[in-house]
């Protein structure tokens, strides 16, 4: 089975929507897994493997899996399946497959993994692996995770790693910040709980955060990335959130009034949110803002706090809207090659029909008066008209593939046979004797399997 043709702009489509899904979404679980489904469906693979690269107390390096494509097709592989989803698996082997990618840092590529002496075997009840590439993700000079890929028709090969390029640069800076805001948020609640000074620890990220009481509605809390990414003083915010309503872009204030992030000082979400919007800057121009809101409950349960981290994602919004216009780019570009190739179709239909006429109007009647006029040449006539009908329409030679192991003489001979002529008027025709031609339709009807006496010669070559 061989695989089909890499989709480039699917490509484009499948990076963007990550990028866009991991902006909007705090479902990050759910973003490693359409990353994943999409690397396996831009290589048609069977299944694979995301994973982030850590190490243990010795310093050896290890593959703790993030999303696992589902290979449950018995109930070892099912709790192994399970076991992913709830705790992560841990893959530590380096004397395997995977584990020559974790001691290298370089791409693997195993064709033949039931042959290869890198191997470790797998699992009872894993699915045949029958190919593999075990693809490093780097941030910068940082080797951070691992995409594993297995089973694509054909095997995988160079031009694989050139396709998956964009998808493993856009995969990687993906991980990297899920770990940089997976950090930053069990940083924030471990110095929460402790009581420690926000001050302390929030004015050490770039990003804007923000902490308000639910009960009474009052801002507790504004960092320093919060006043830099609005250009708004701490002191003028921790007066009332709504003194940012001005701020924000006209075209999103209605959306945002409506849902009230943080405008209403006595909304309480009860979920985790995200919302995107723009705000305008001095000077002129706005910028993006990707807000994230997540609740903090006492001991009780109860929600104590809301807080708020905004980032500044223009960058993220800049790469969509120049991969929009690089599809619509290449969307144009193919349609133009569409409009092209139907005009050279047109062409080359008008070309054909010109020639069939004129063989049709033309030759055909001065070959009928060549055989009028000089009967000793009738048989030549009879070949030449059969040549030029095979131009007309409706003439297509069904066994032309059937005649290409024929040698060059055999397949002259049997194409006077099929135009209907005996076997001494083709030996004249060709000028050799009786009994070469006769040798030559032995050969012919042994080449194309024509065993059985009954079947005639003349007959099959015409079908």
């Amino acid at each position: 089975m061989r695989s089909r043709p890499f989709d480039h702009l699917r490509l484009l489509e499948r990076i963007n929507n990550s990028q866009i899904k991991y902006i909007e979404s705090p479902n990050t679980r759910g973003v490693f897994e359409e990353l994943l489904k999409s690397g396996i469906e831009l290589t048609q693979s069977e299944f694979g493997f995301f994973g982030e690269v850590l190490h243990d107390e010795q310093g050896r390096p290890y593959l703790k899996v993030l999303f696992l494509s589902n290979i449950a097709w018995n109930r070892k592989t099912r709790a192994l399946y399970e076991q992913s989803l709830s705790y992560g698996l841990e893959f530590k082997l380096l004397d395997s497959l995977y584990g020559e990618v974790l001691r290298s840092g370089e791409p693997l590529i195993s064709n033949d993994p039931s042959r290869d002496p890198r191997r470790a075997g797998t699992p009872p009840g894993h699915p045949k692996l029958k190919a593999f590439a075990g693809l490093p993700l780097y941030h910068g000079k940082s080797f951070i995770g691992m995409v594993g890929l297995a089973n694509r028709p054909g095997g995988y090969g160079q031009d694989v790693l050139d396709f998956m390029k964009p998808y493993l640069s856009t995969a990687a800076n993906l991980l990297f910040a899920w770990r940089r805001d997976y950090e930053y948020k069990r940083e924030l609640e471990l110095k929460i709980k402790n009581k420690i000074l926000l001050d302390q620890v929030l004015n050490q990220i770039k990003e804007g955060f923000y902490l308000r009481d639910l009960k009474t509605g009052d801002c507790l809390y504004v960092n320093k990335g919060f006043e830099e990414l609005w250009g708004i003083p701490r002191e003028k915010v921790l007066k009332g959130f709504k003194n940012l309503q001005k701020r924000i872009h006209p075209e999103d204030q209605k959306r945002i009034n409506k849902i009230k992030i943080f405008l209403d000082p006595q909304s309480t979400p009860e979920t985790p949110g995200v919302e995107n919007y723009r705000i305008q800057v001095e000077g002129g121009g706005s910028k993006w803002i990707s807000e994230r809101t997540f609740l903090i409950r006492d001991k009780q349960n109860e929600p104590l706090s809301l807080a708020g981290l905004c980032f500044d994602v223009t960058p993220f919004k800049e790469m969509e809207q120049e991969l929009q216009r690089r599809a619509e780019a290449l969307n144009n570009k193919c349609l133009a090659l569409g409009e092209l190739l139907n005009q050279i179709e047109f062409e080359k239909n008008q070309m054909r029909e010109r020639i069939q006429a004129y063989c049709q109007n033309k030759i055909l009647p001065l070959v009928g008066q060549l055989e009028r006029k000089h009967p000793a040449n009738a048989q030549v006539c009879r070949v030449l008209e059969k040549k030029i009908s095979q131009i007309l329409p409706e003439n297509d030679n069904q066994n032309n593939h059937r005649l290409a192991r024929l040698s060059t003489q055999e397949y002259k001979v049997a194409e006077l046979i099929r135009d209907g002529l005996s076997s001494k008027e083709i030996a004249d025709f060709l000028g050799v004797s009786l009994k070469t031609v006769q040798t030559h339709r032995k050969n012919i009807r042994k080449k194309l399997q024509l065993t059985h006496k009954q079947i005639n010669l003349t007959s099959f070559l015409k079908t």
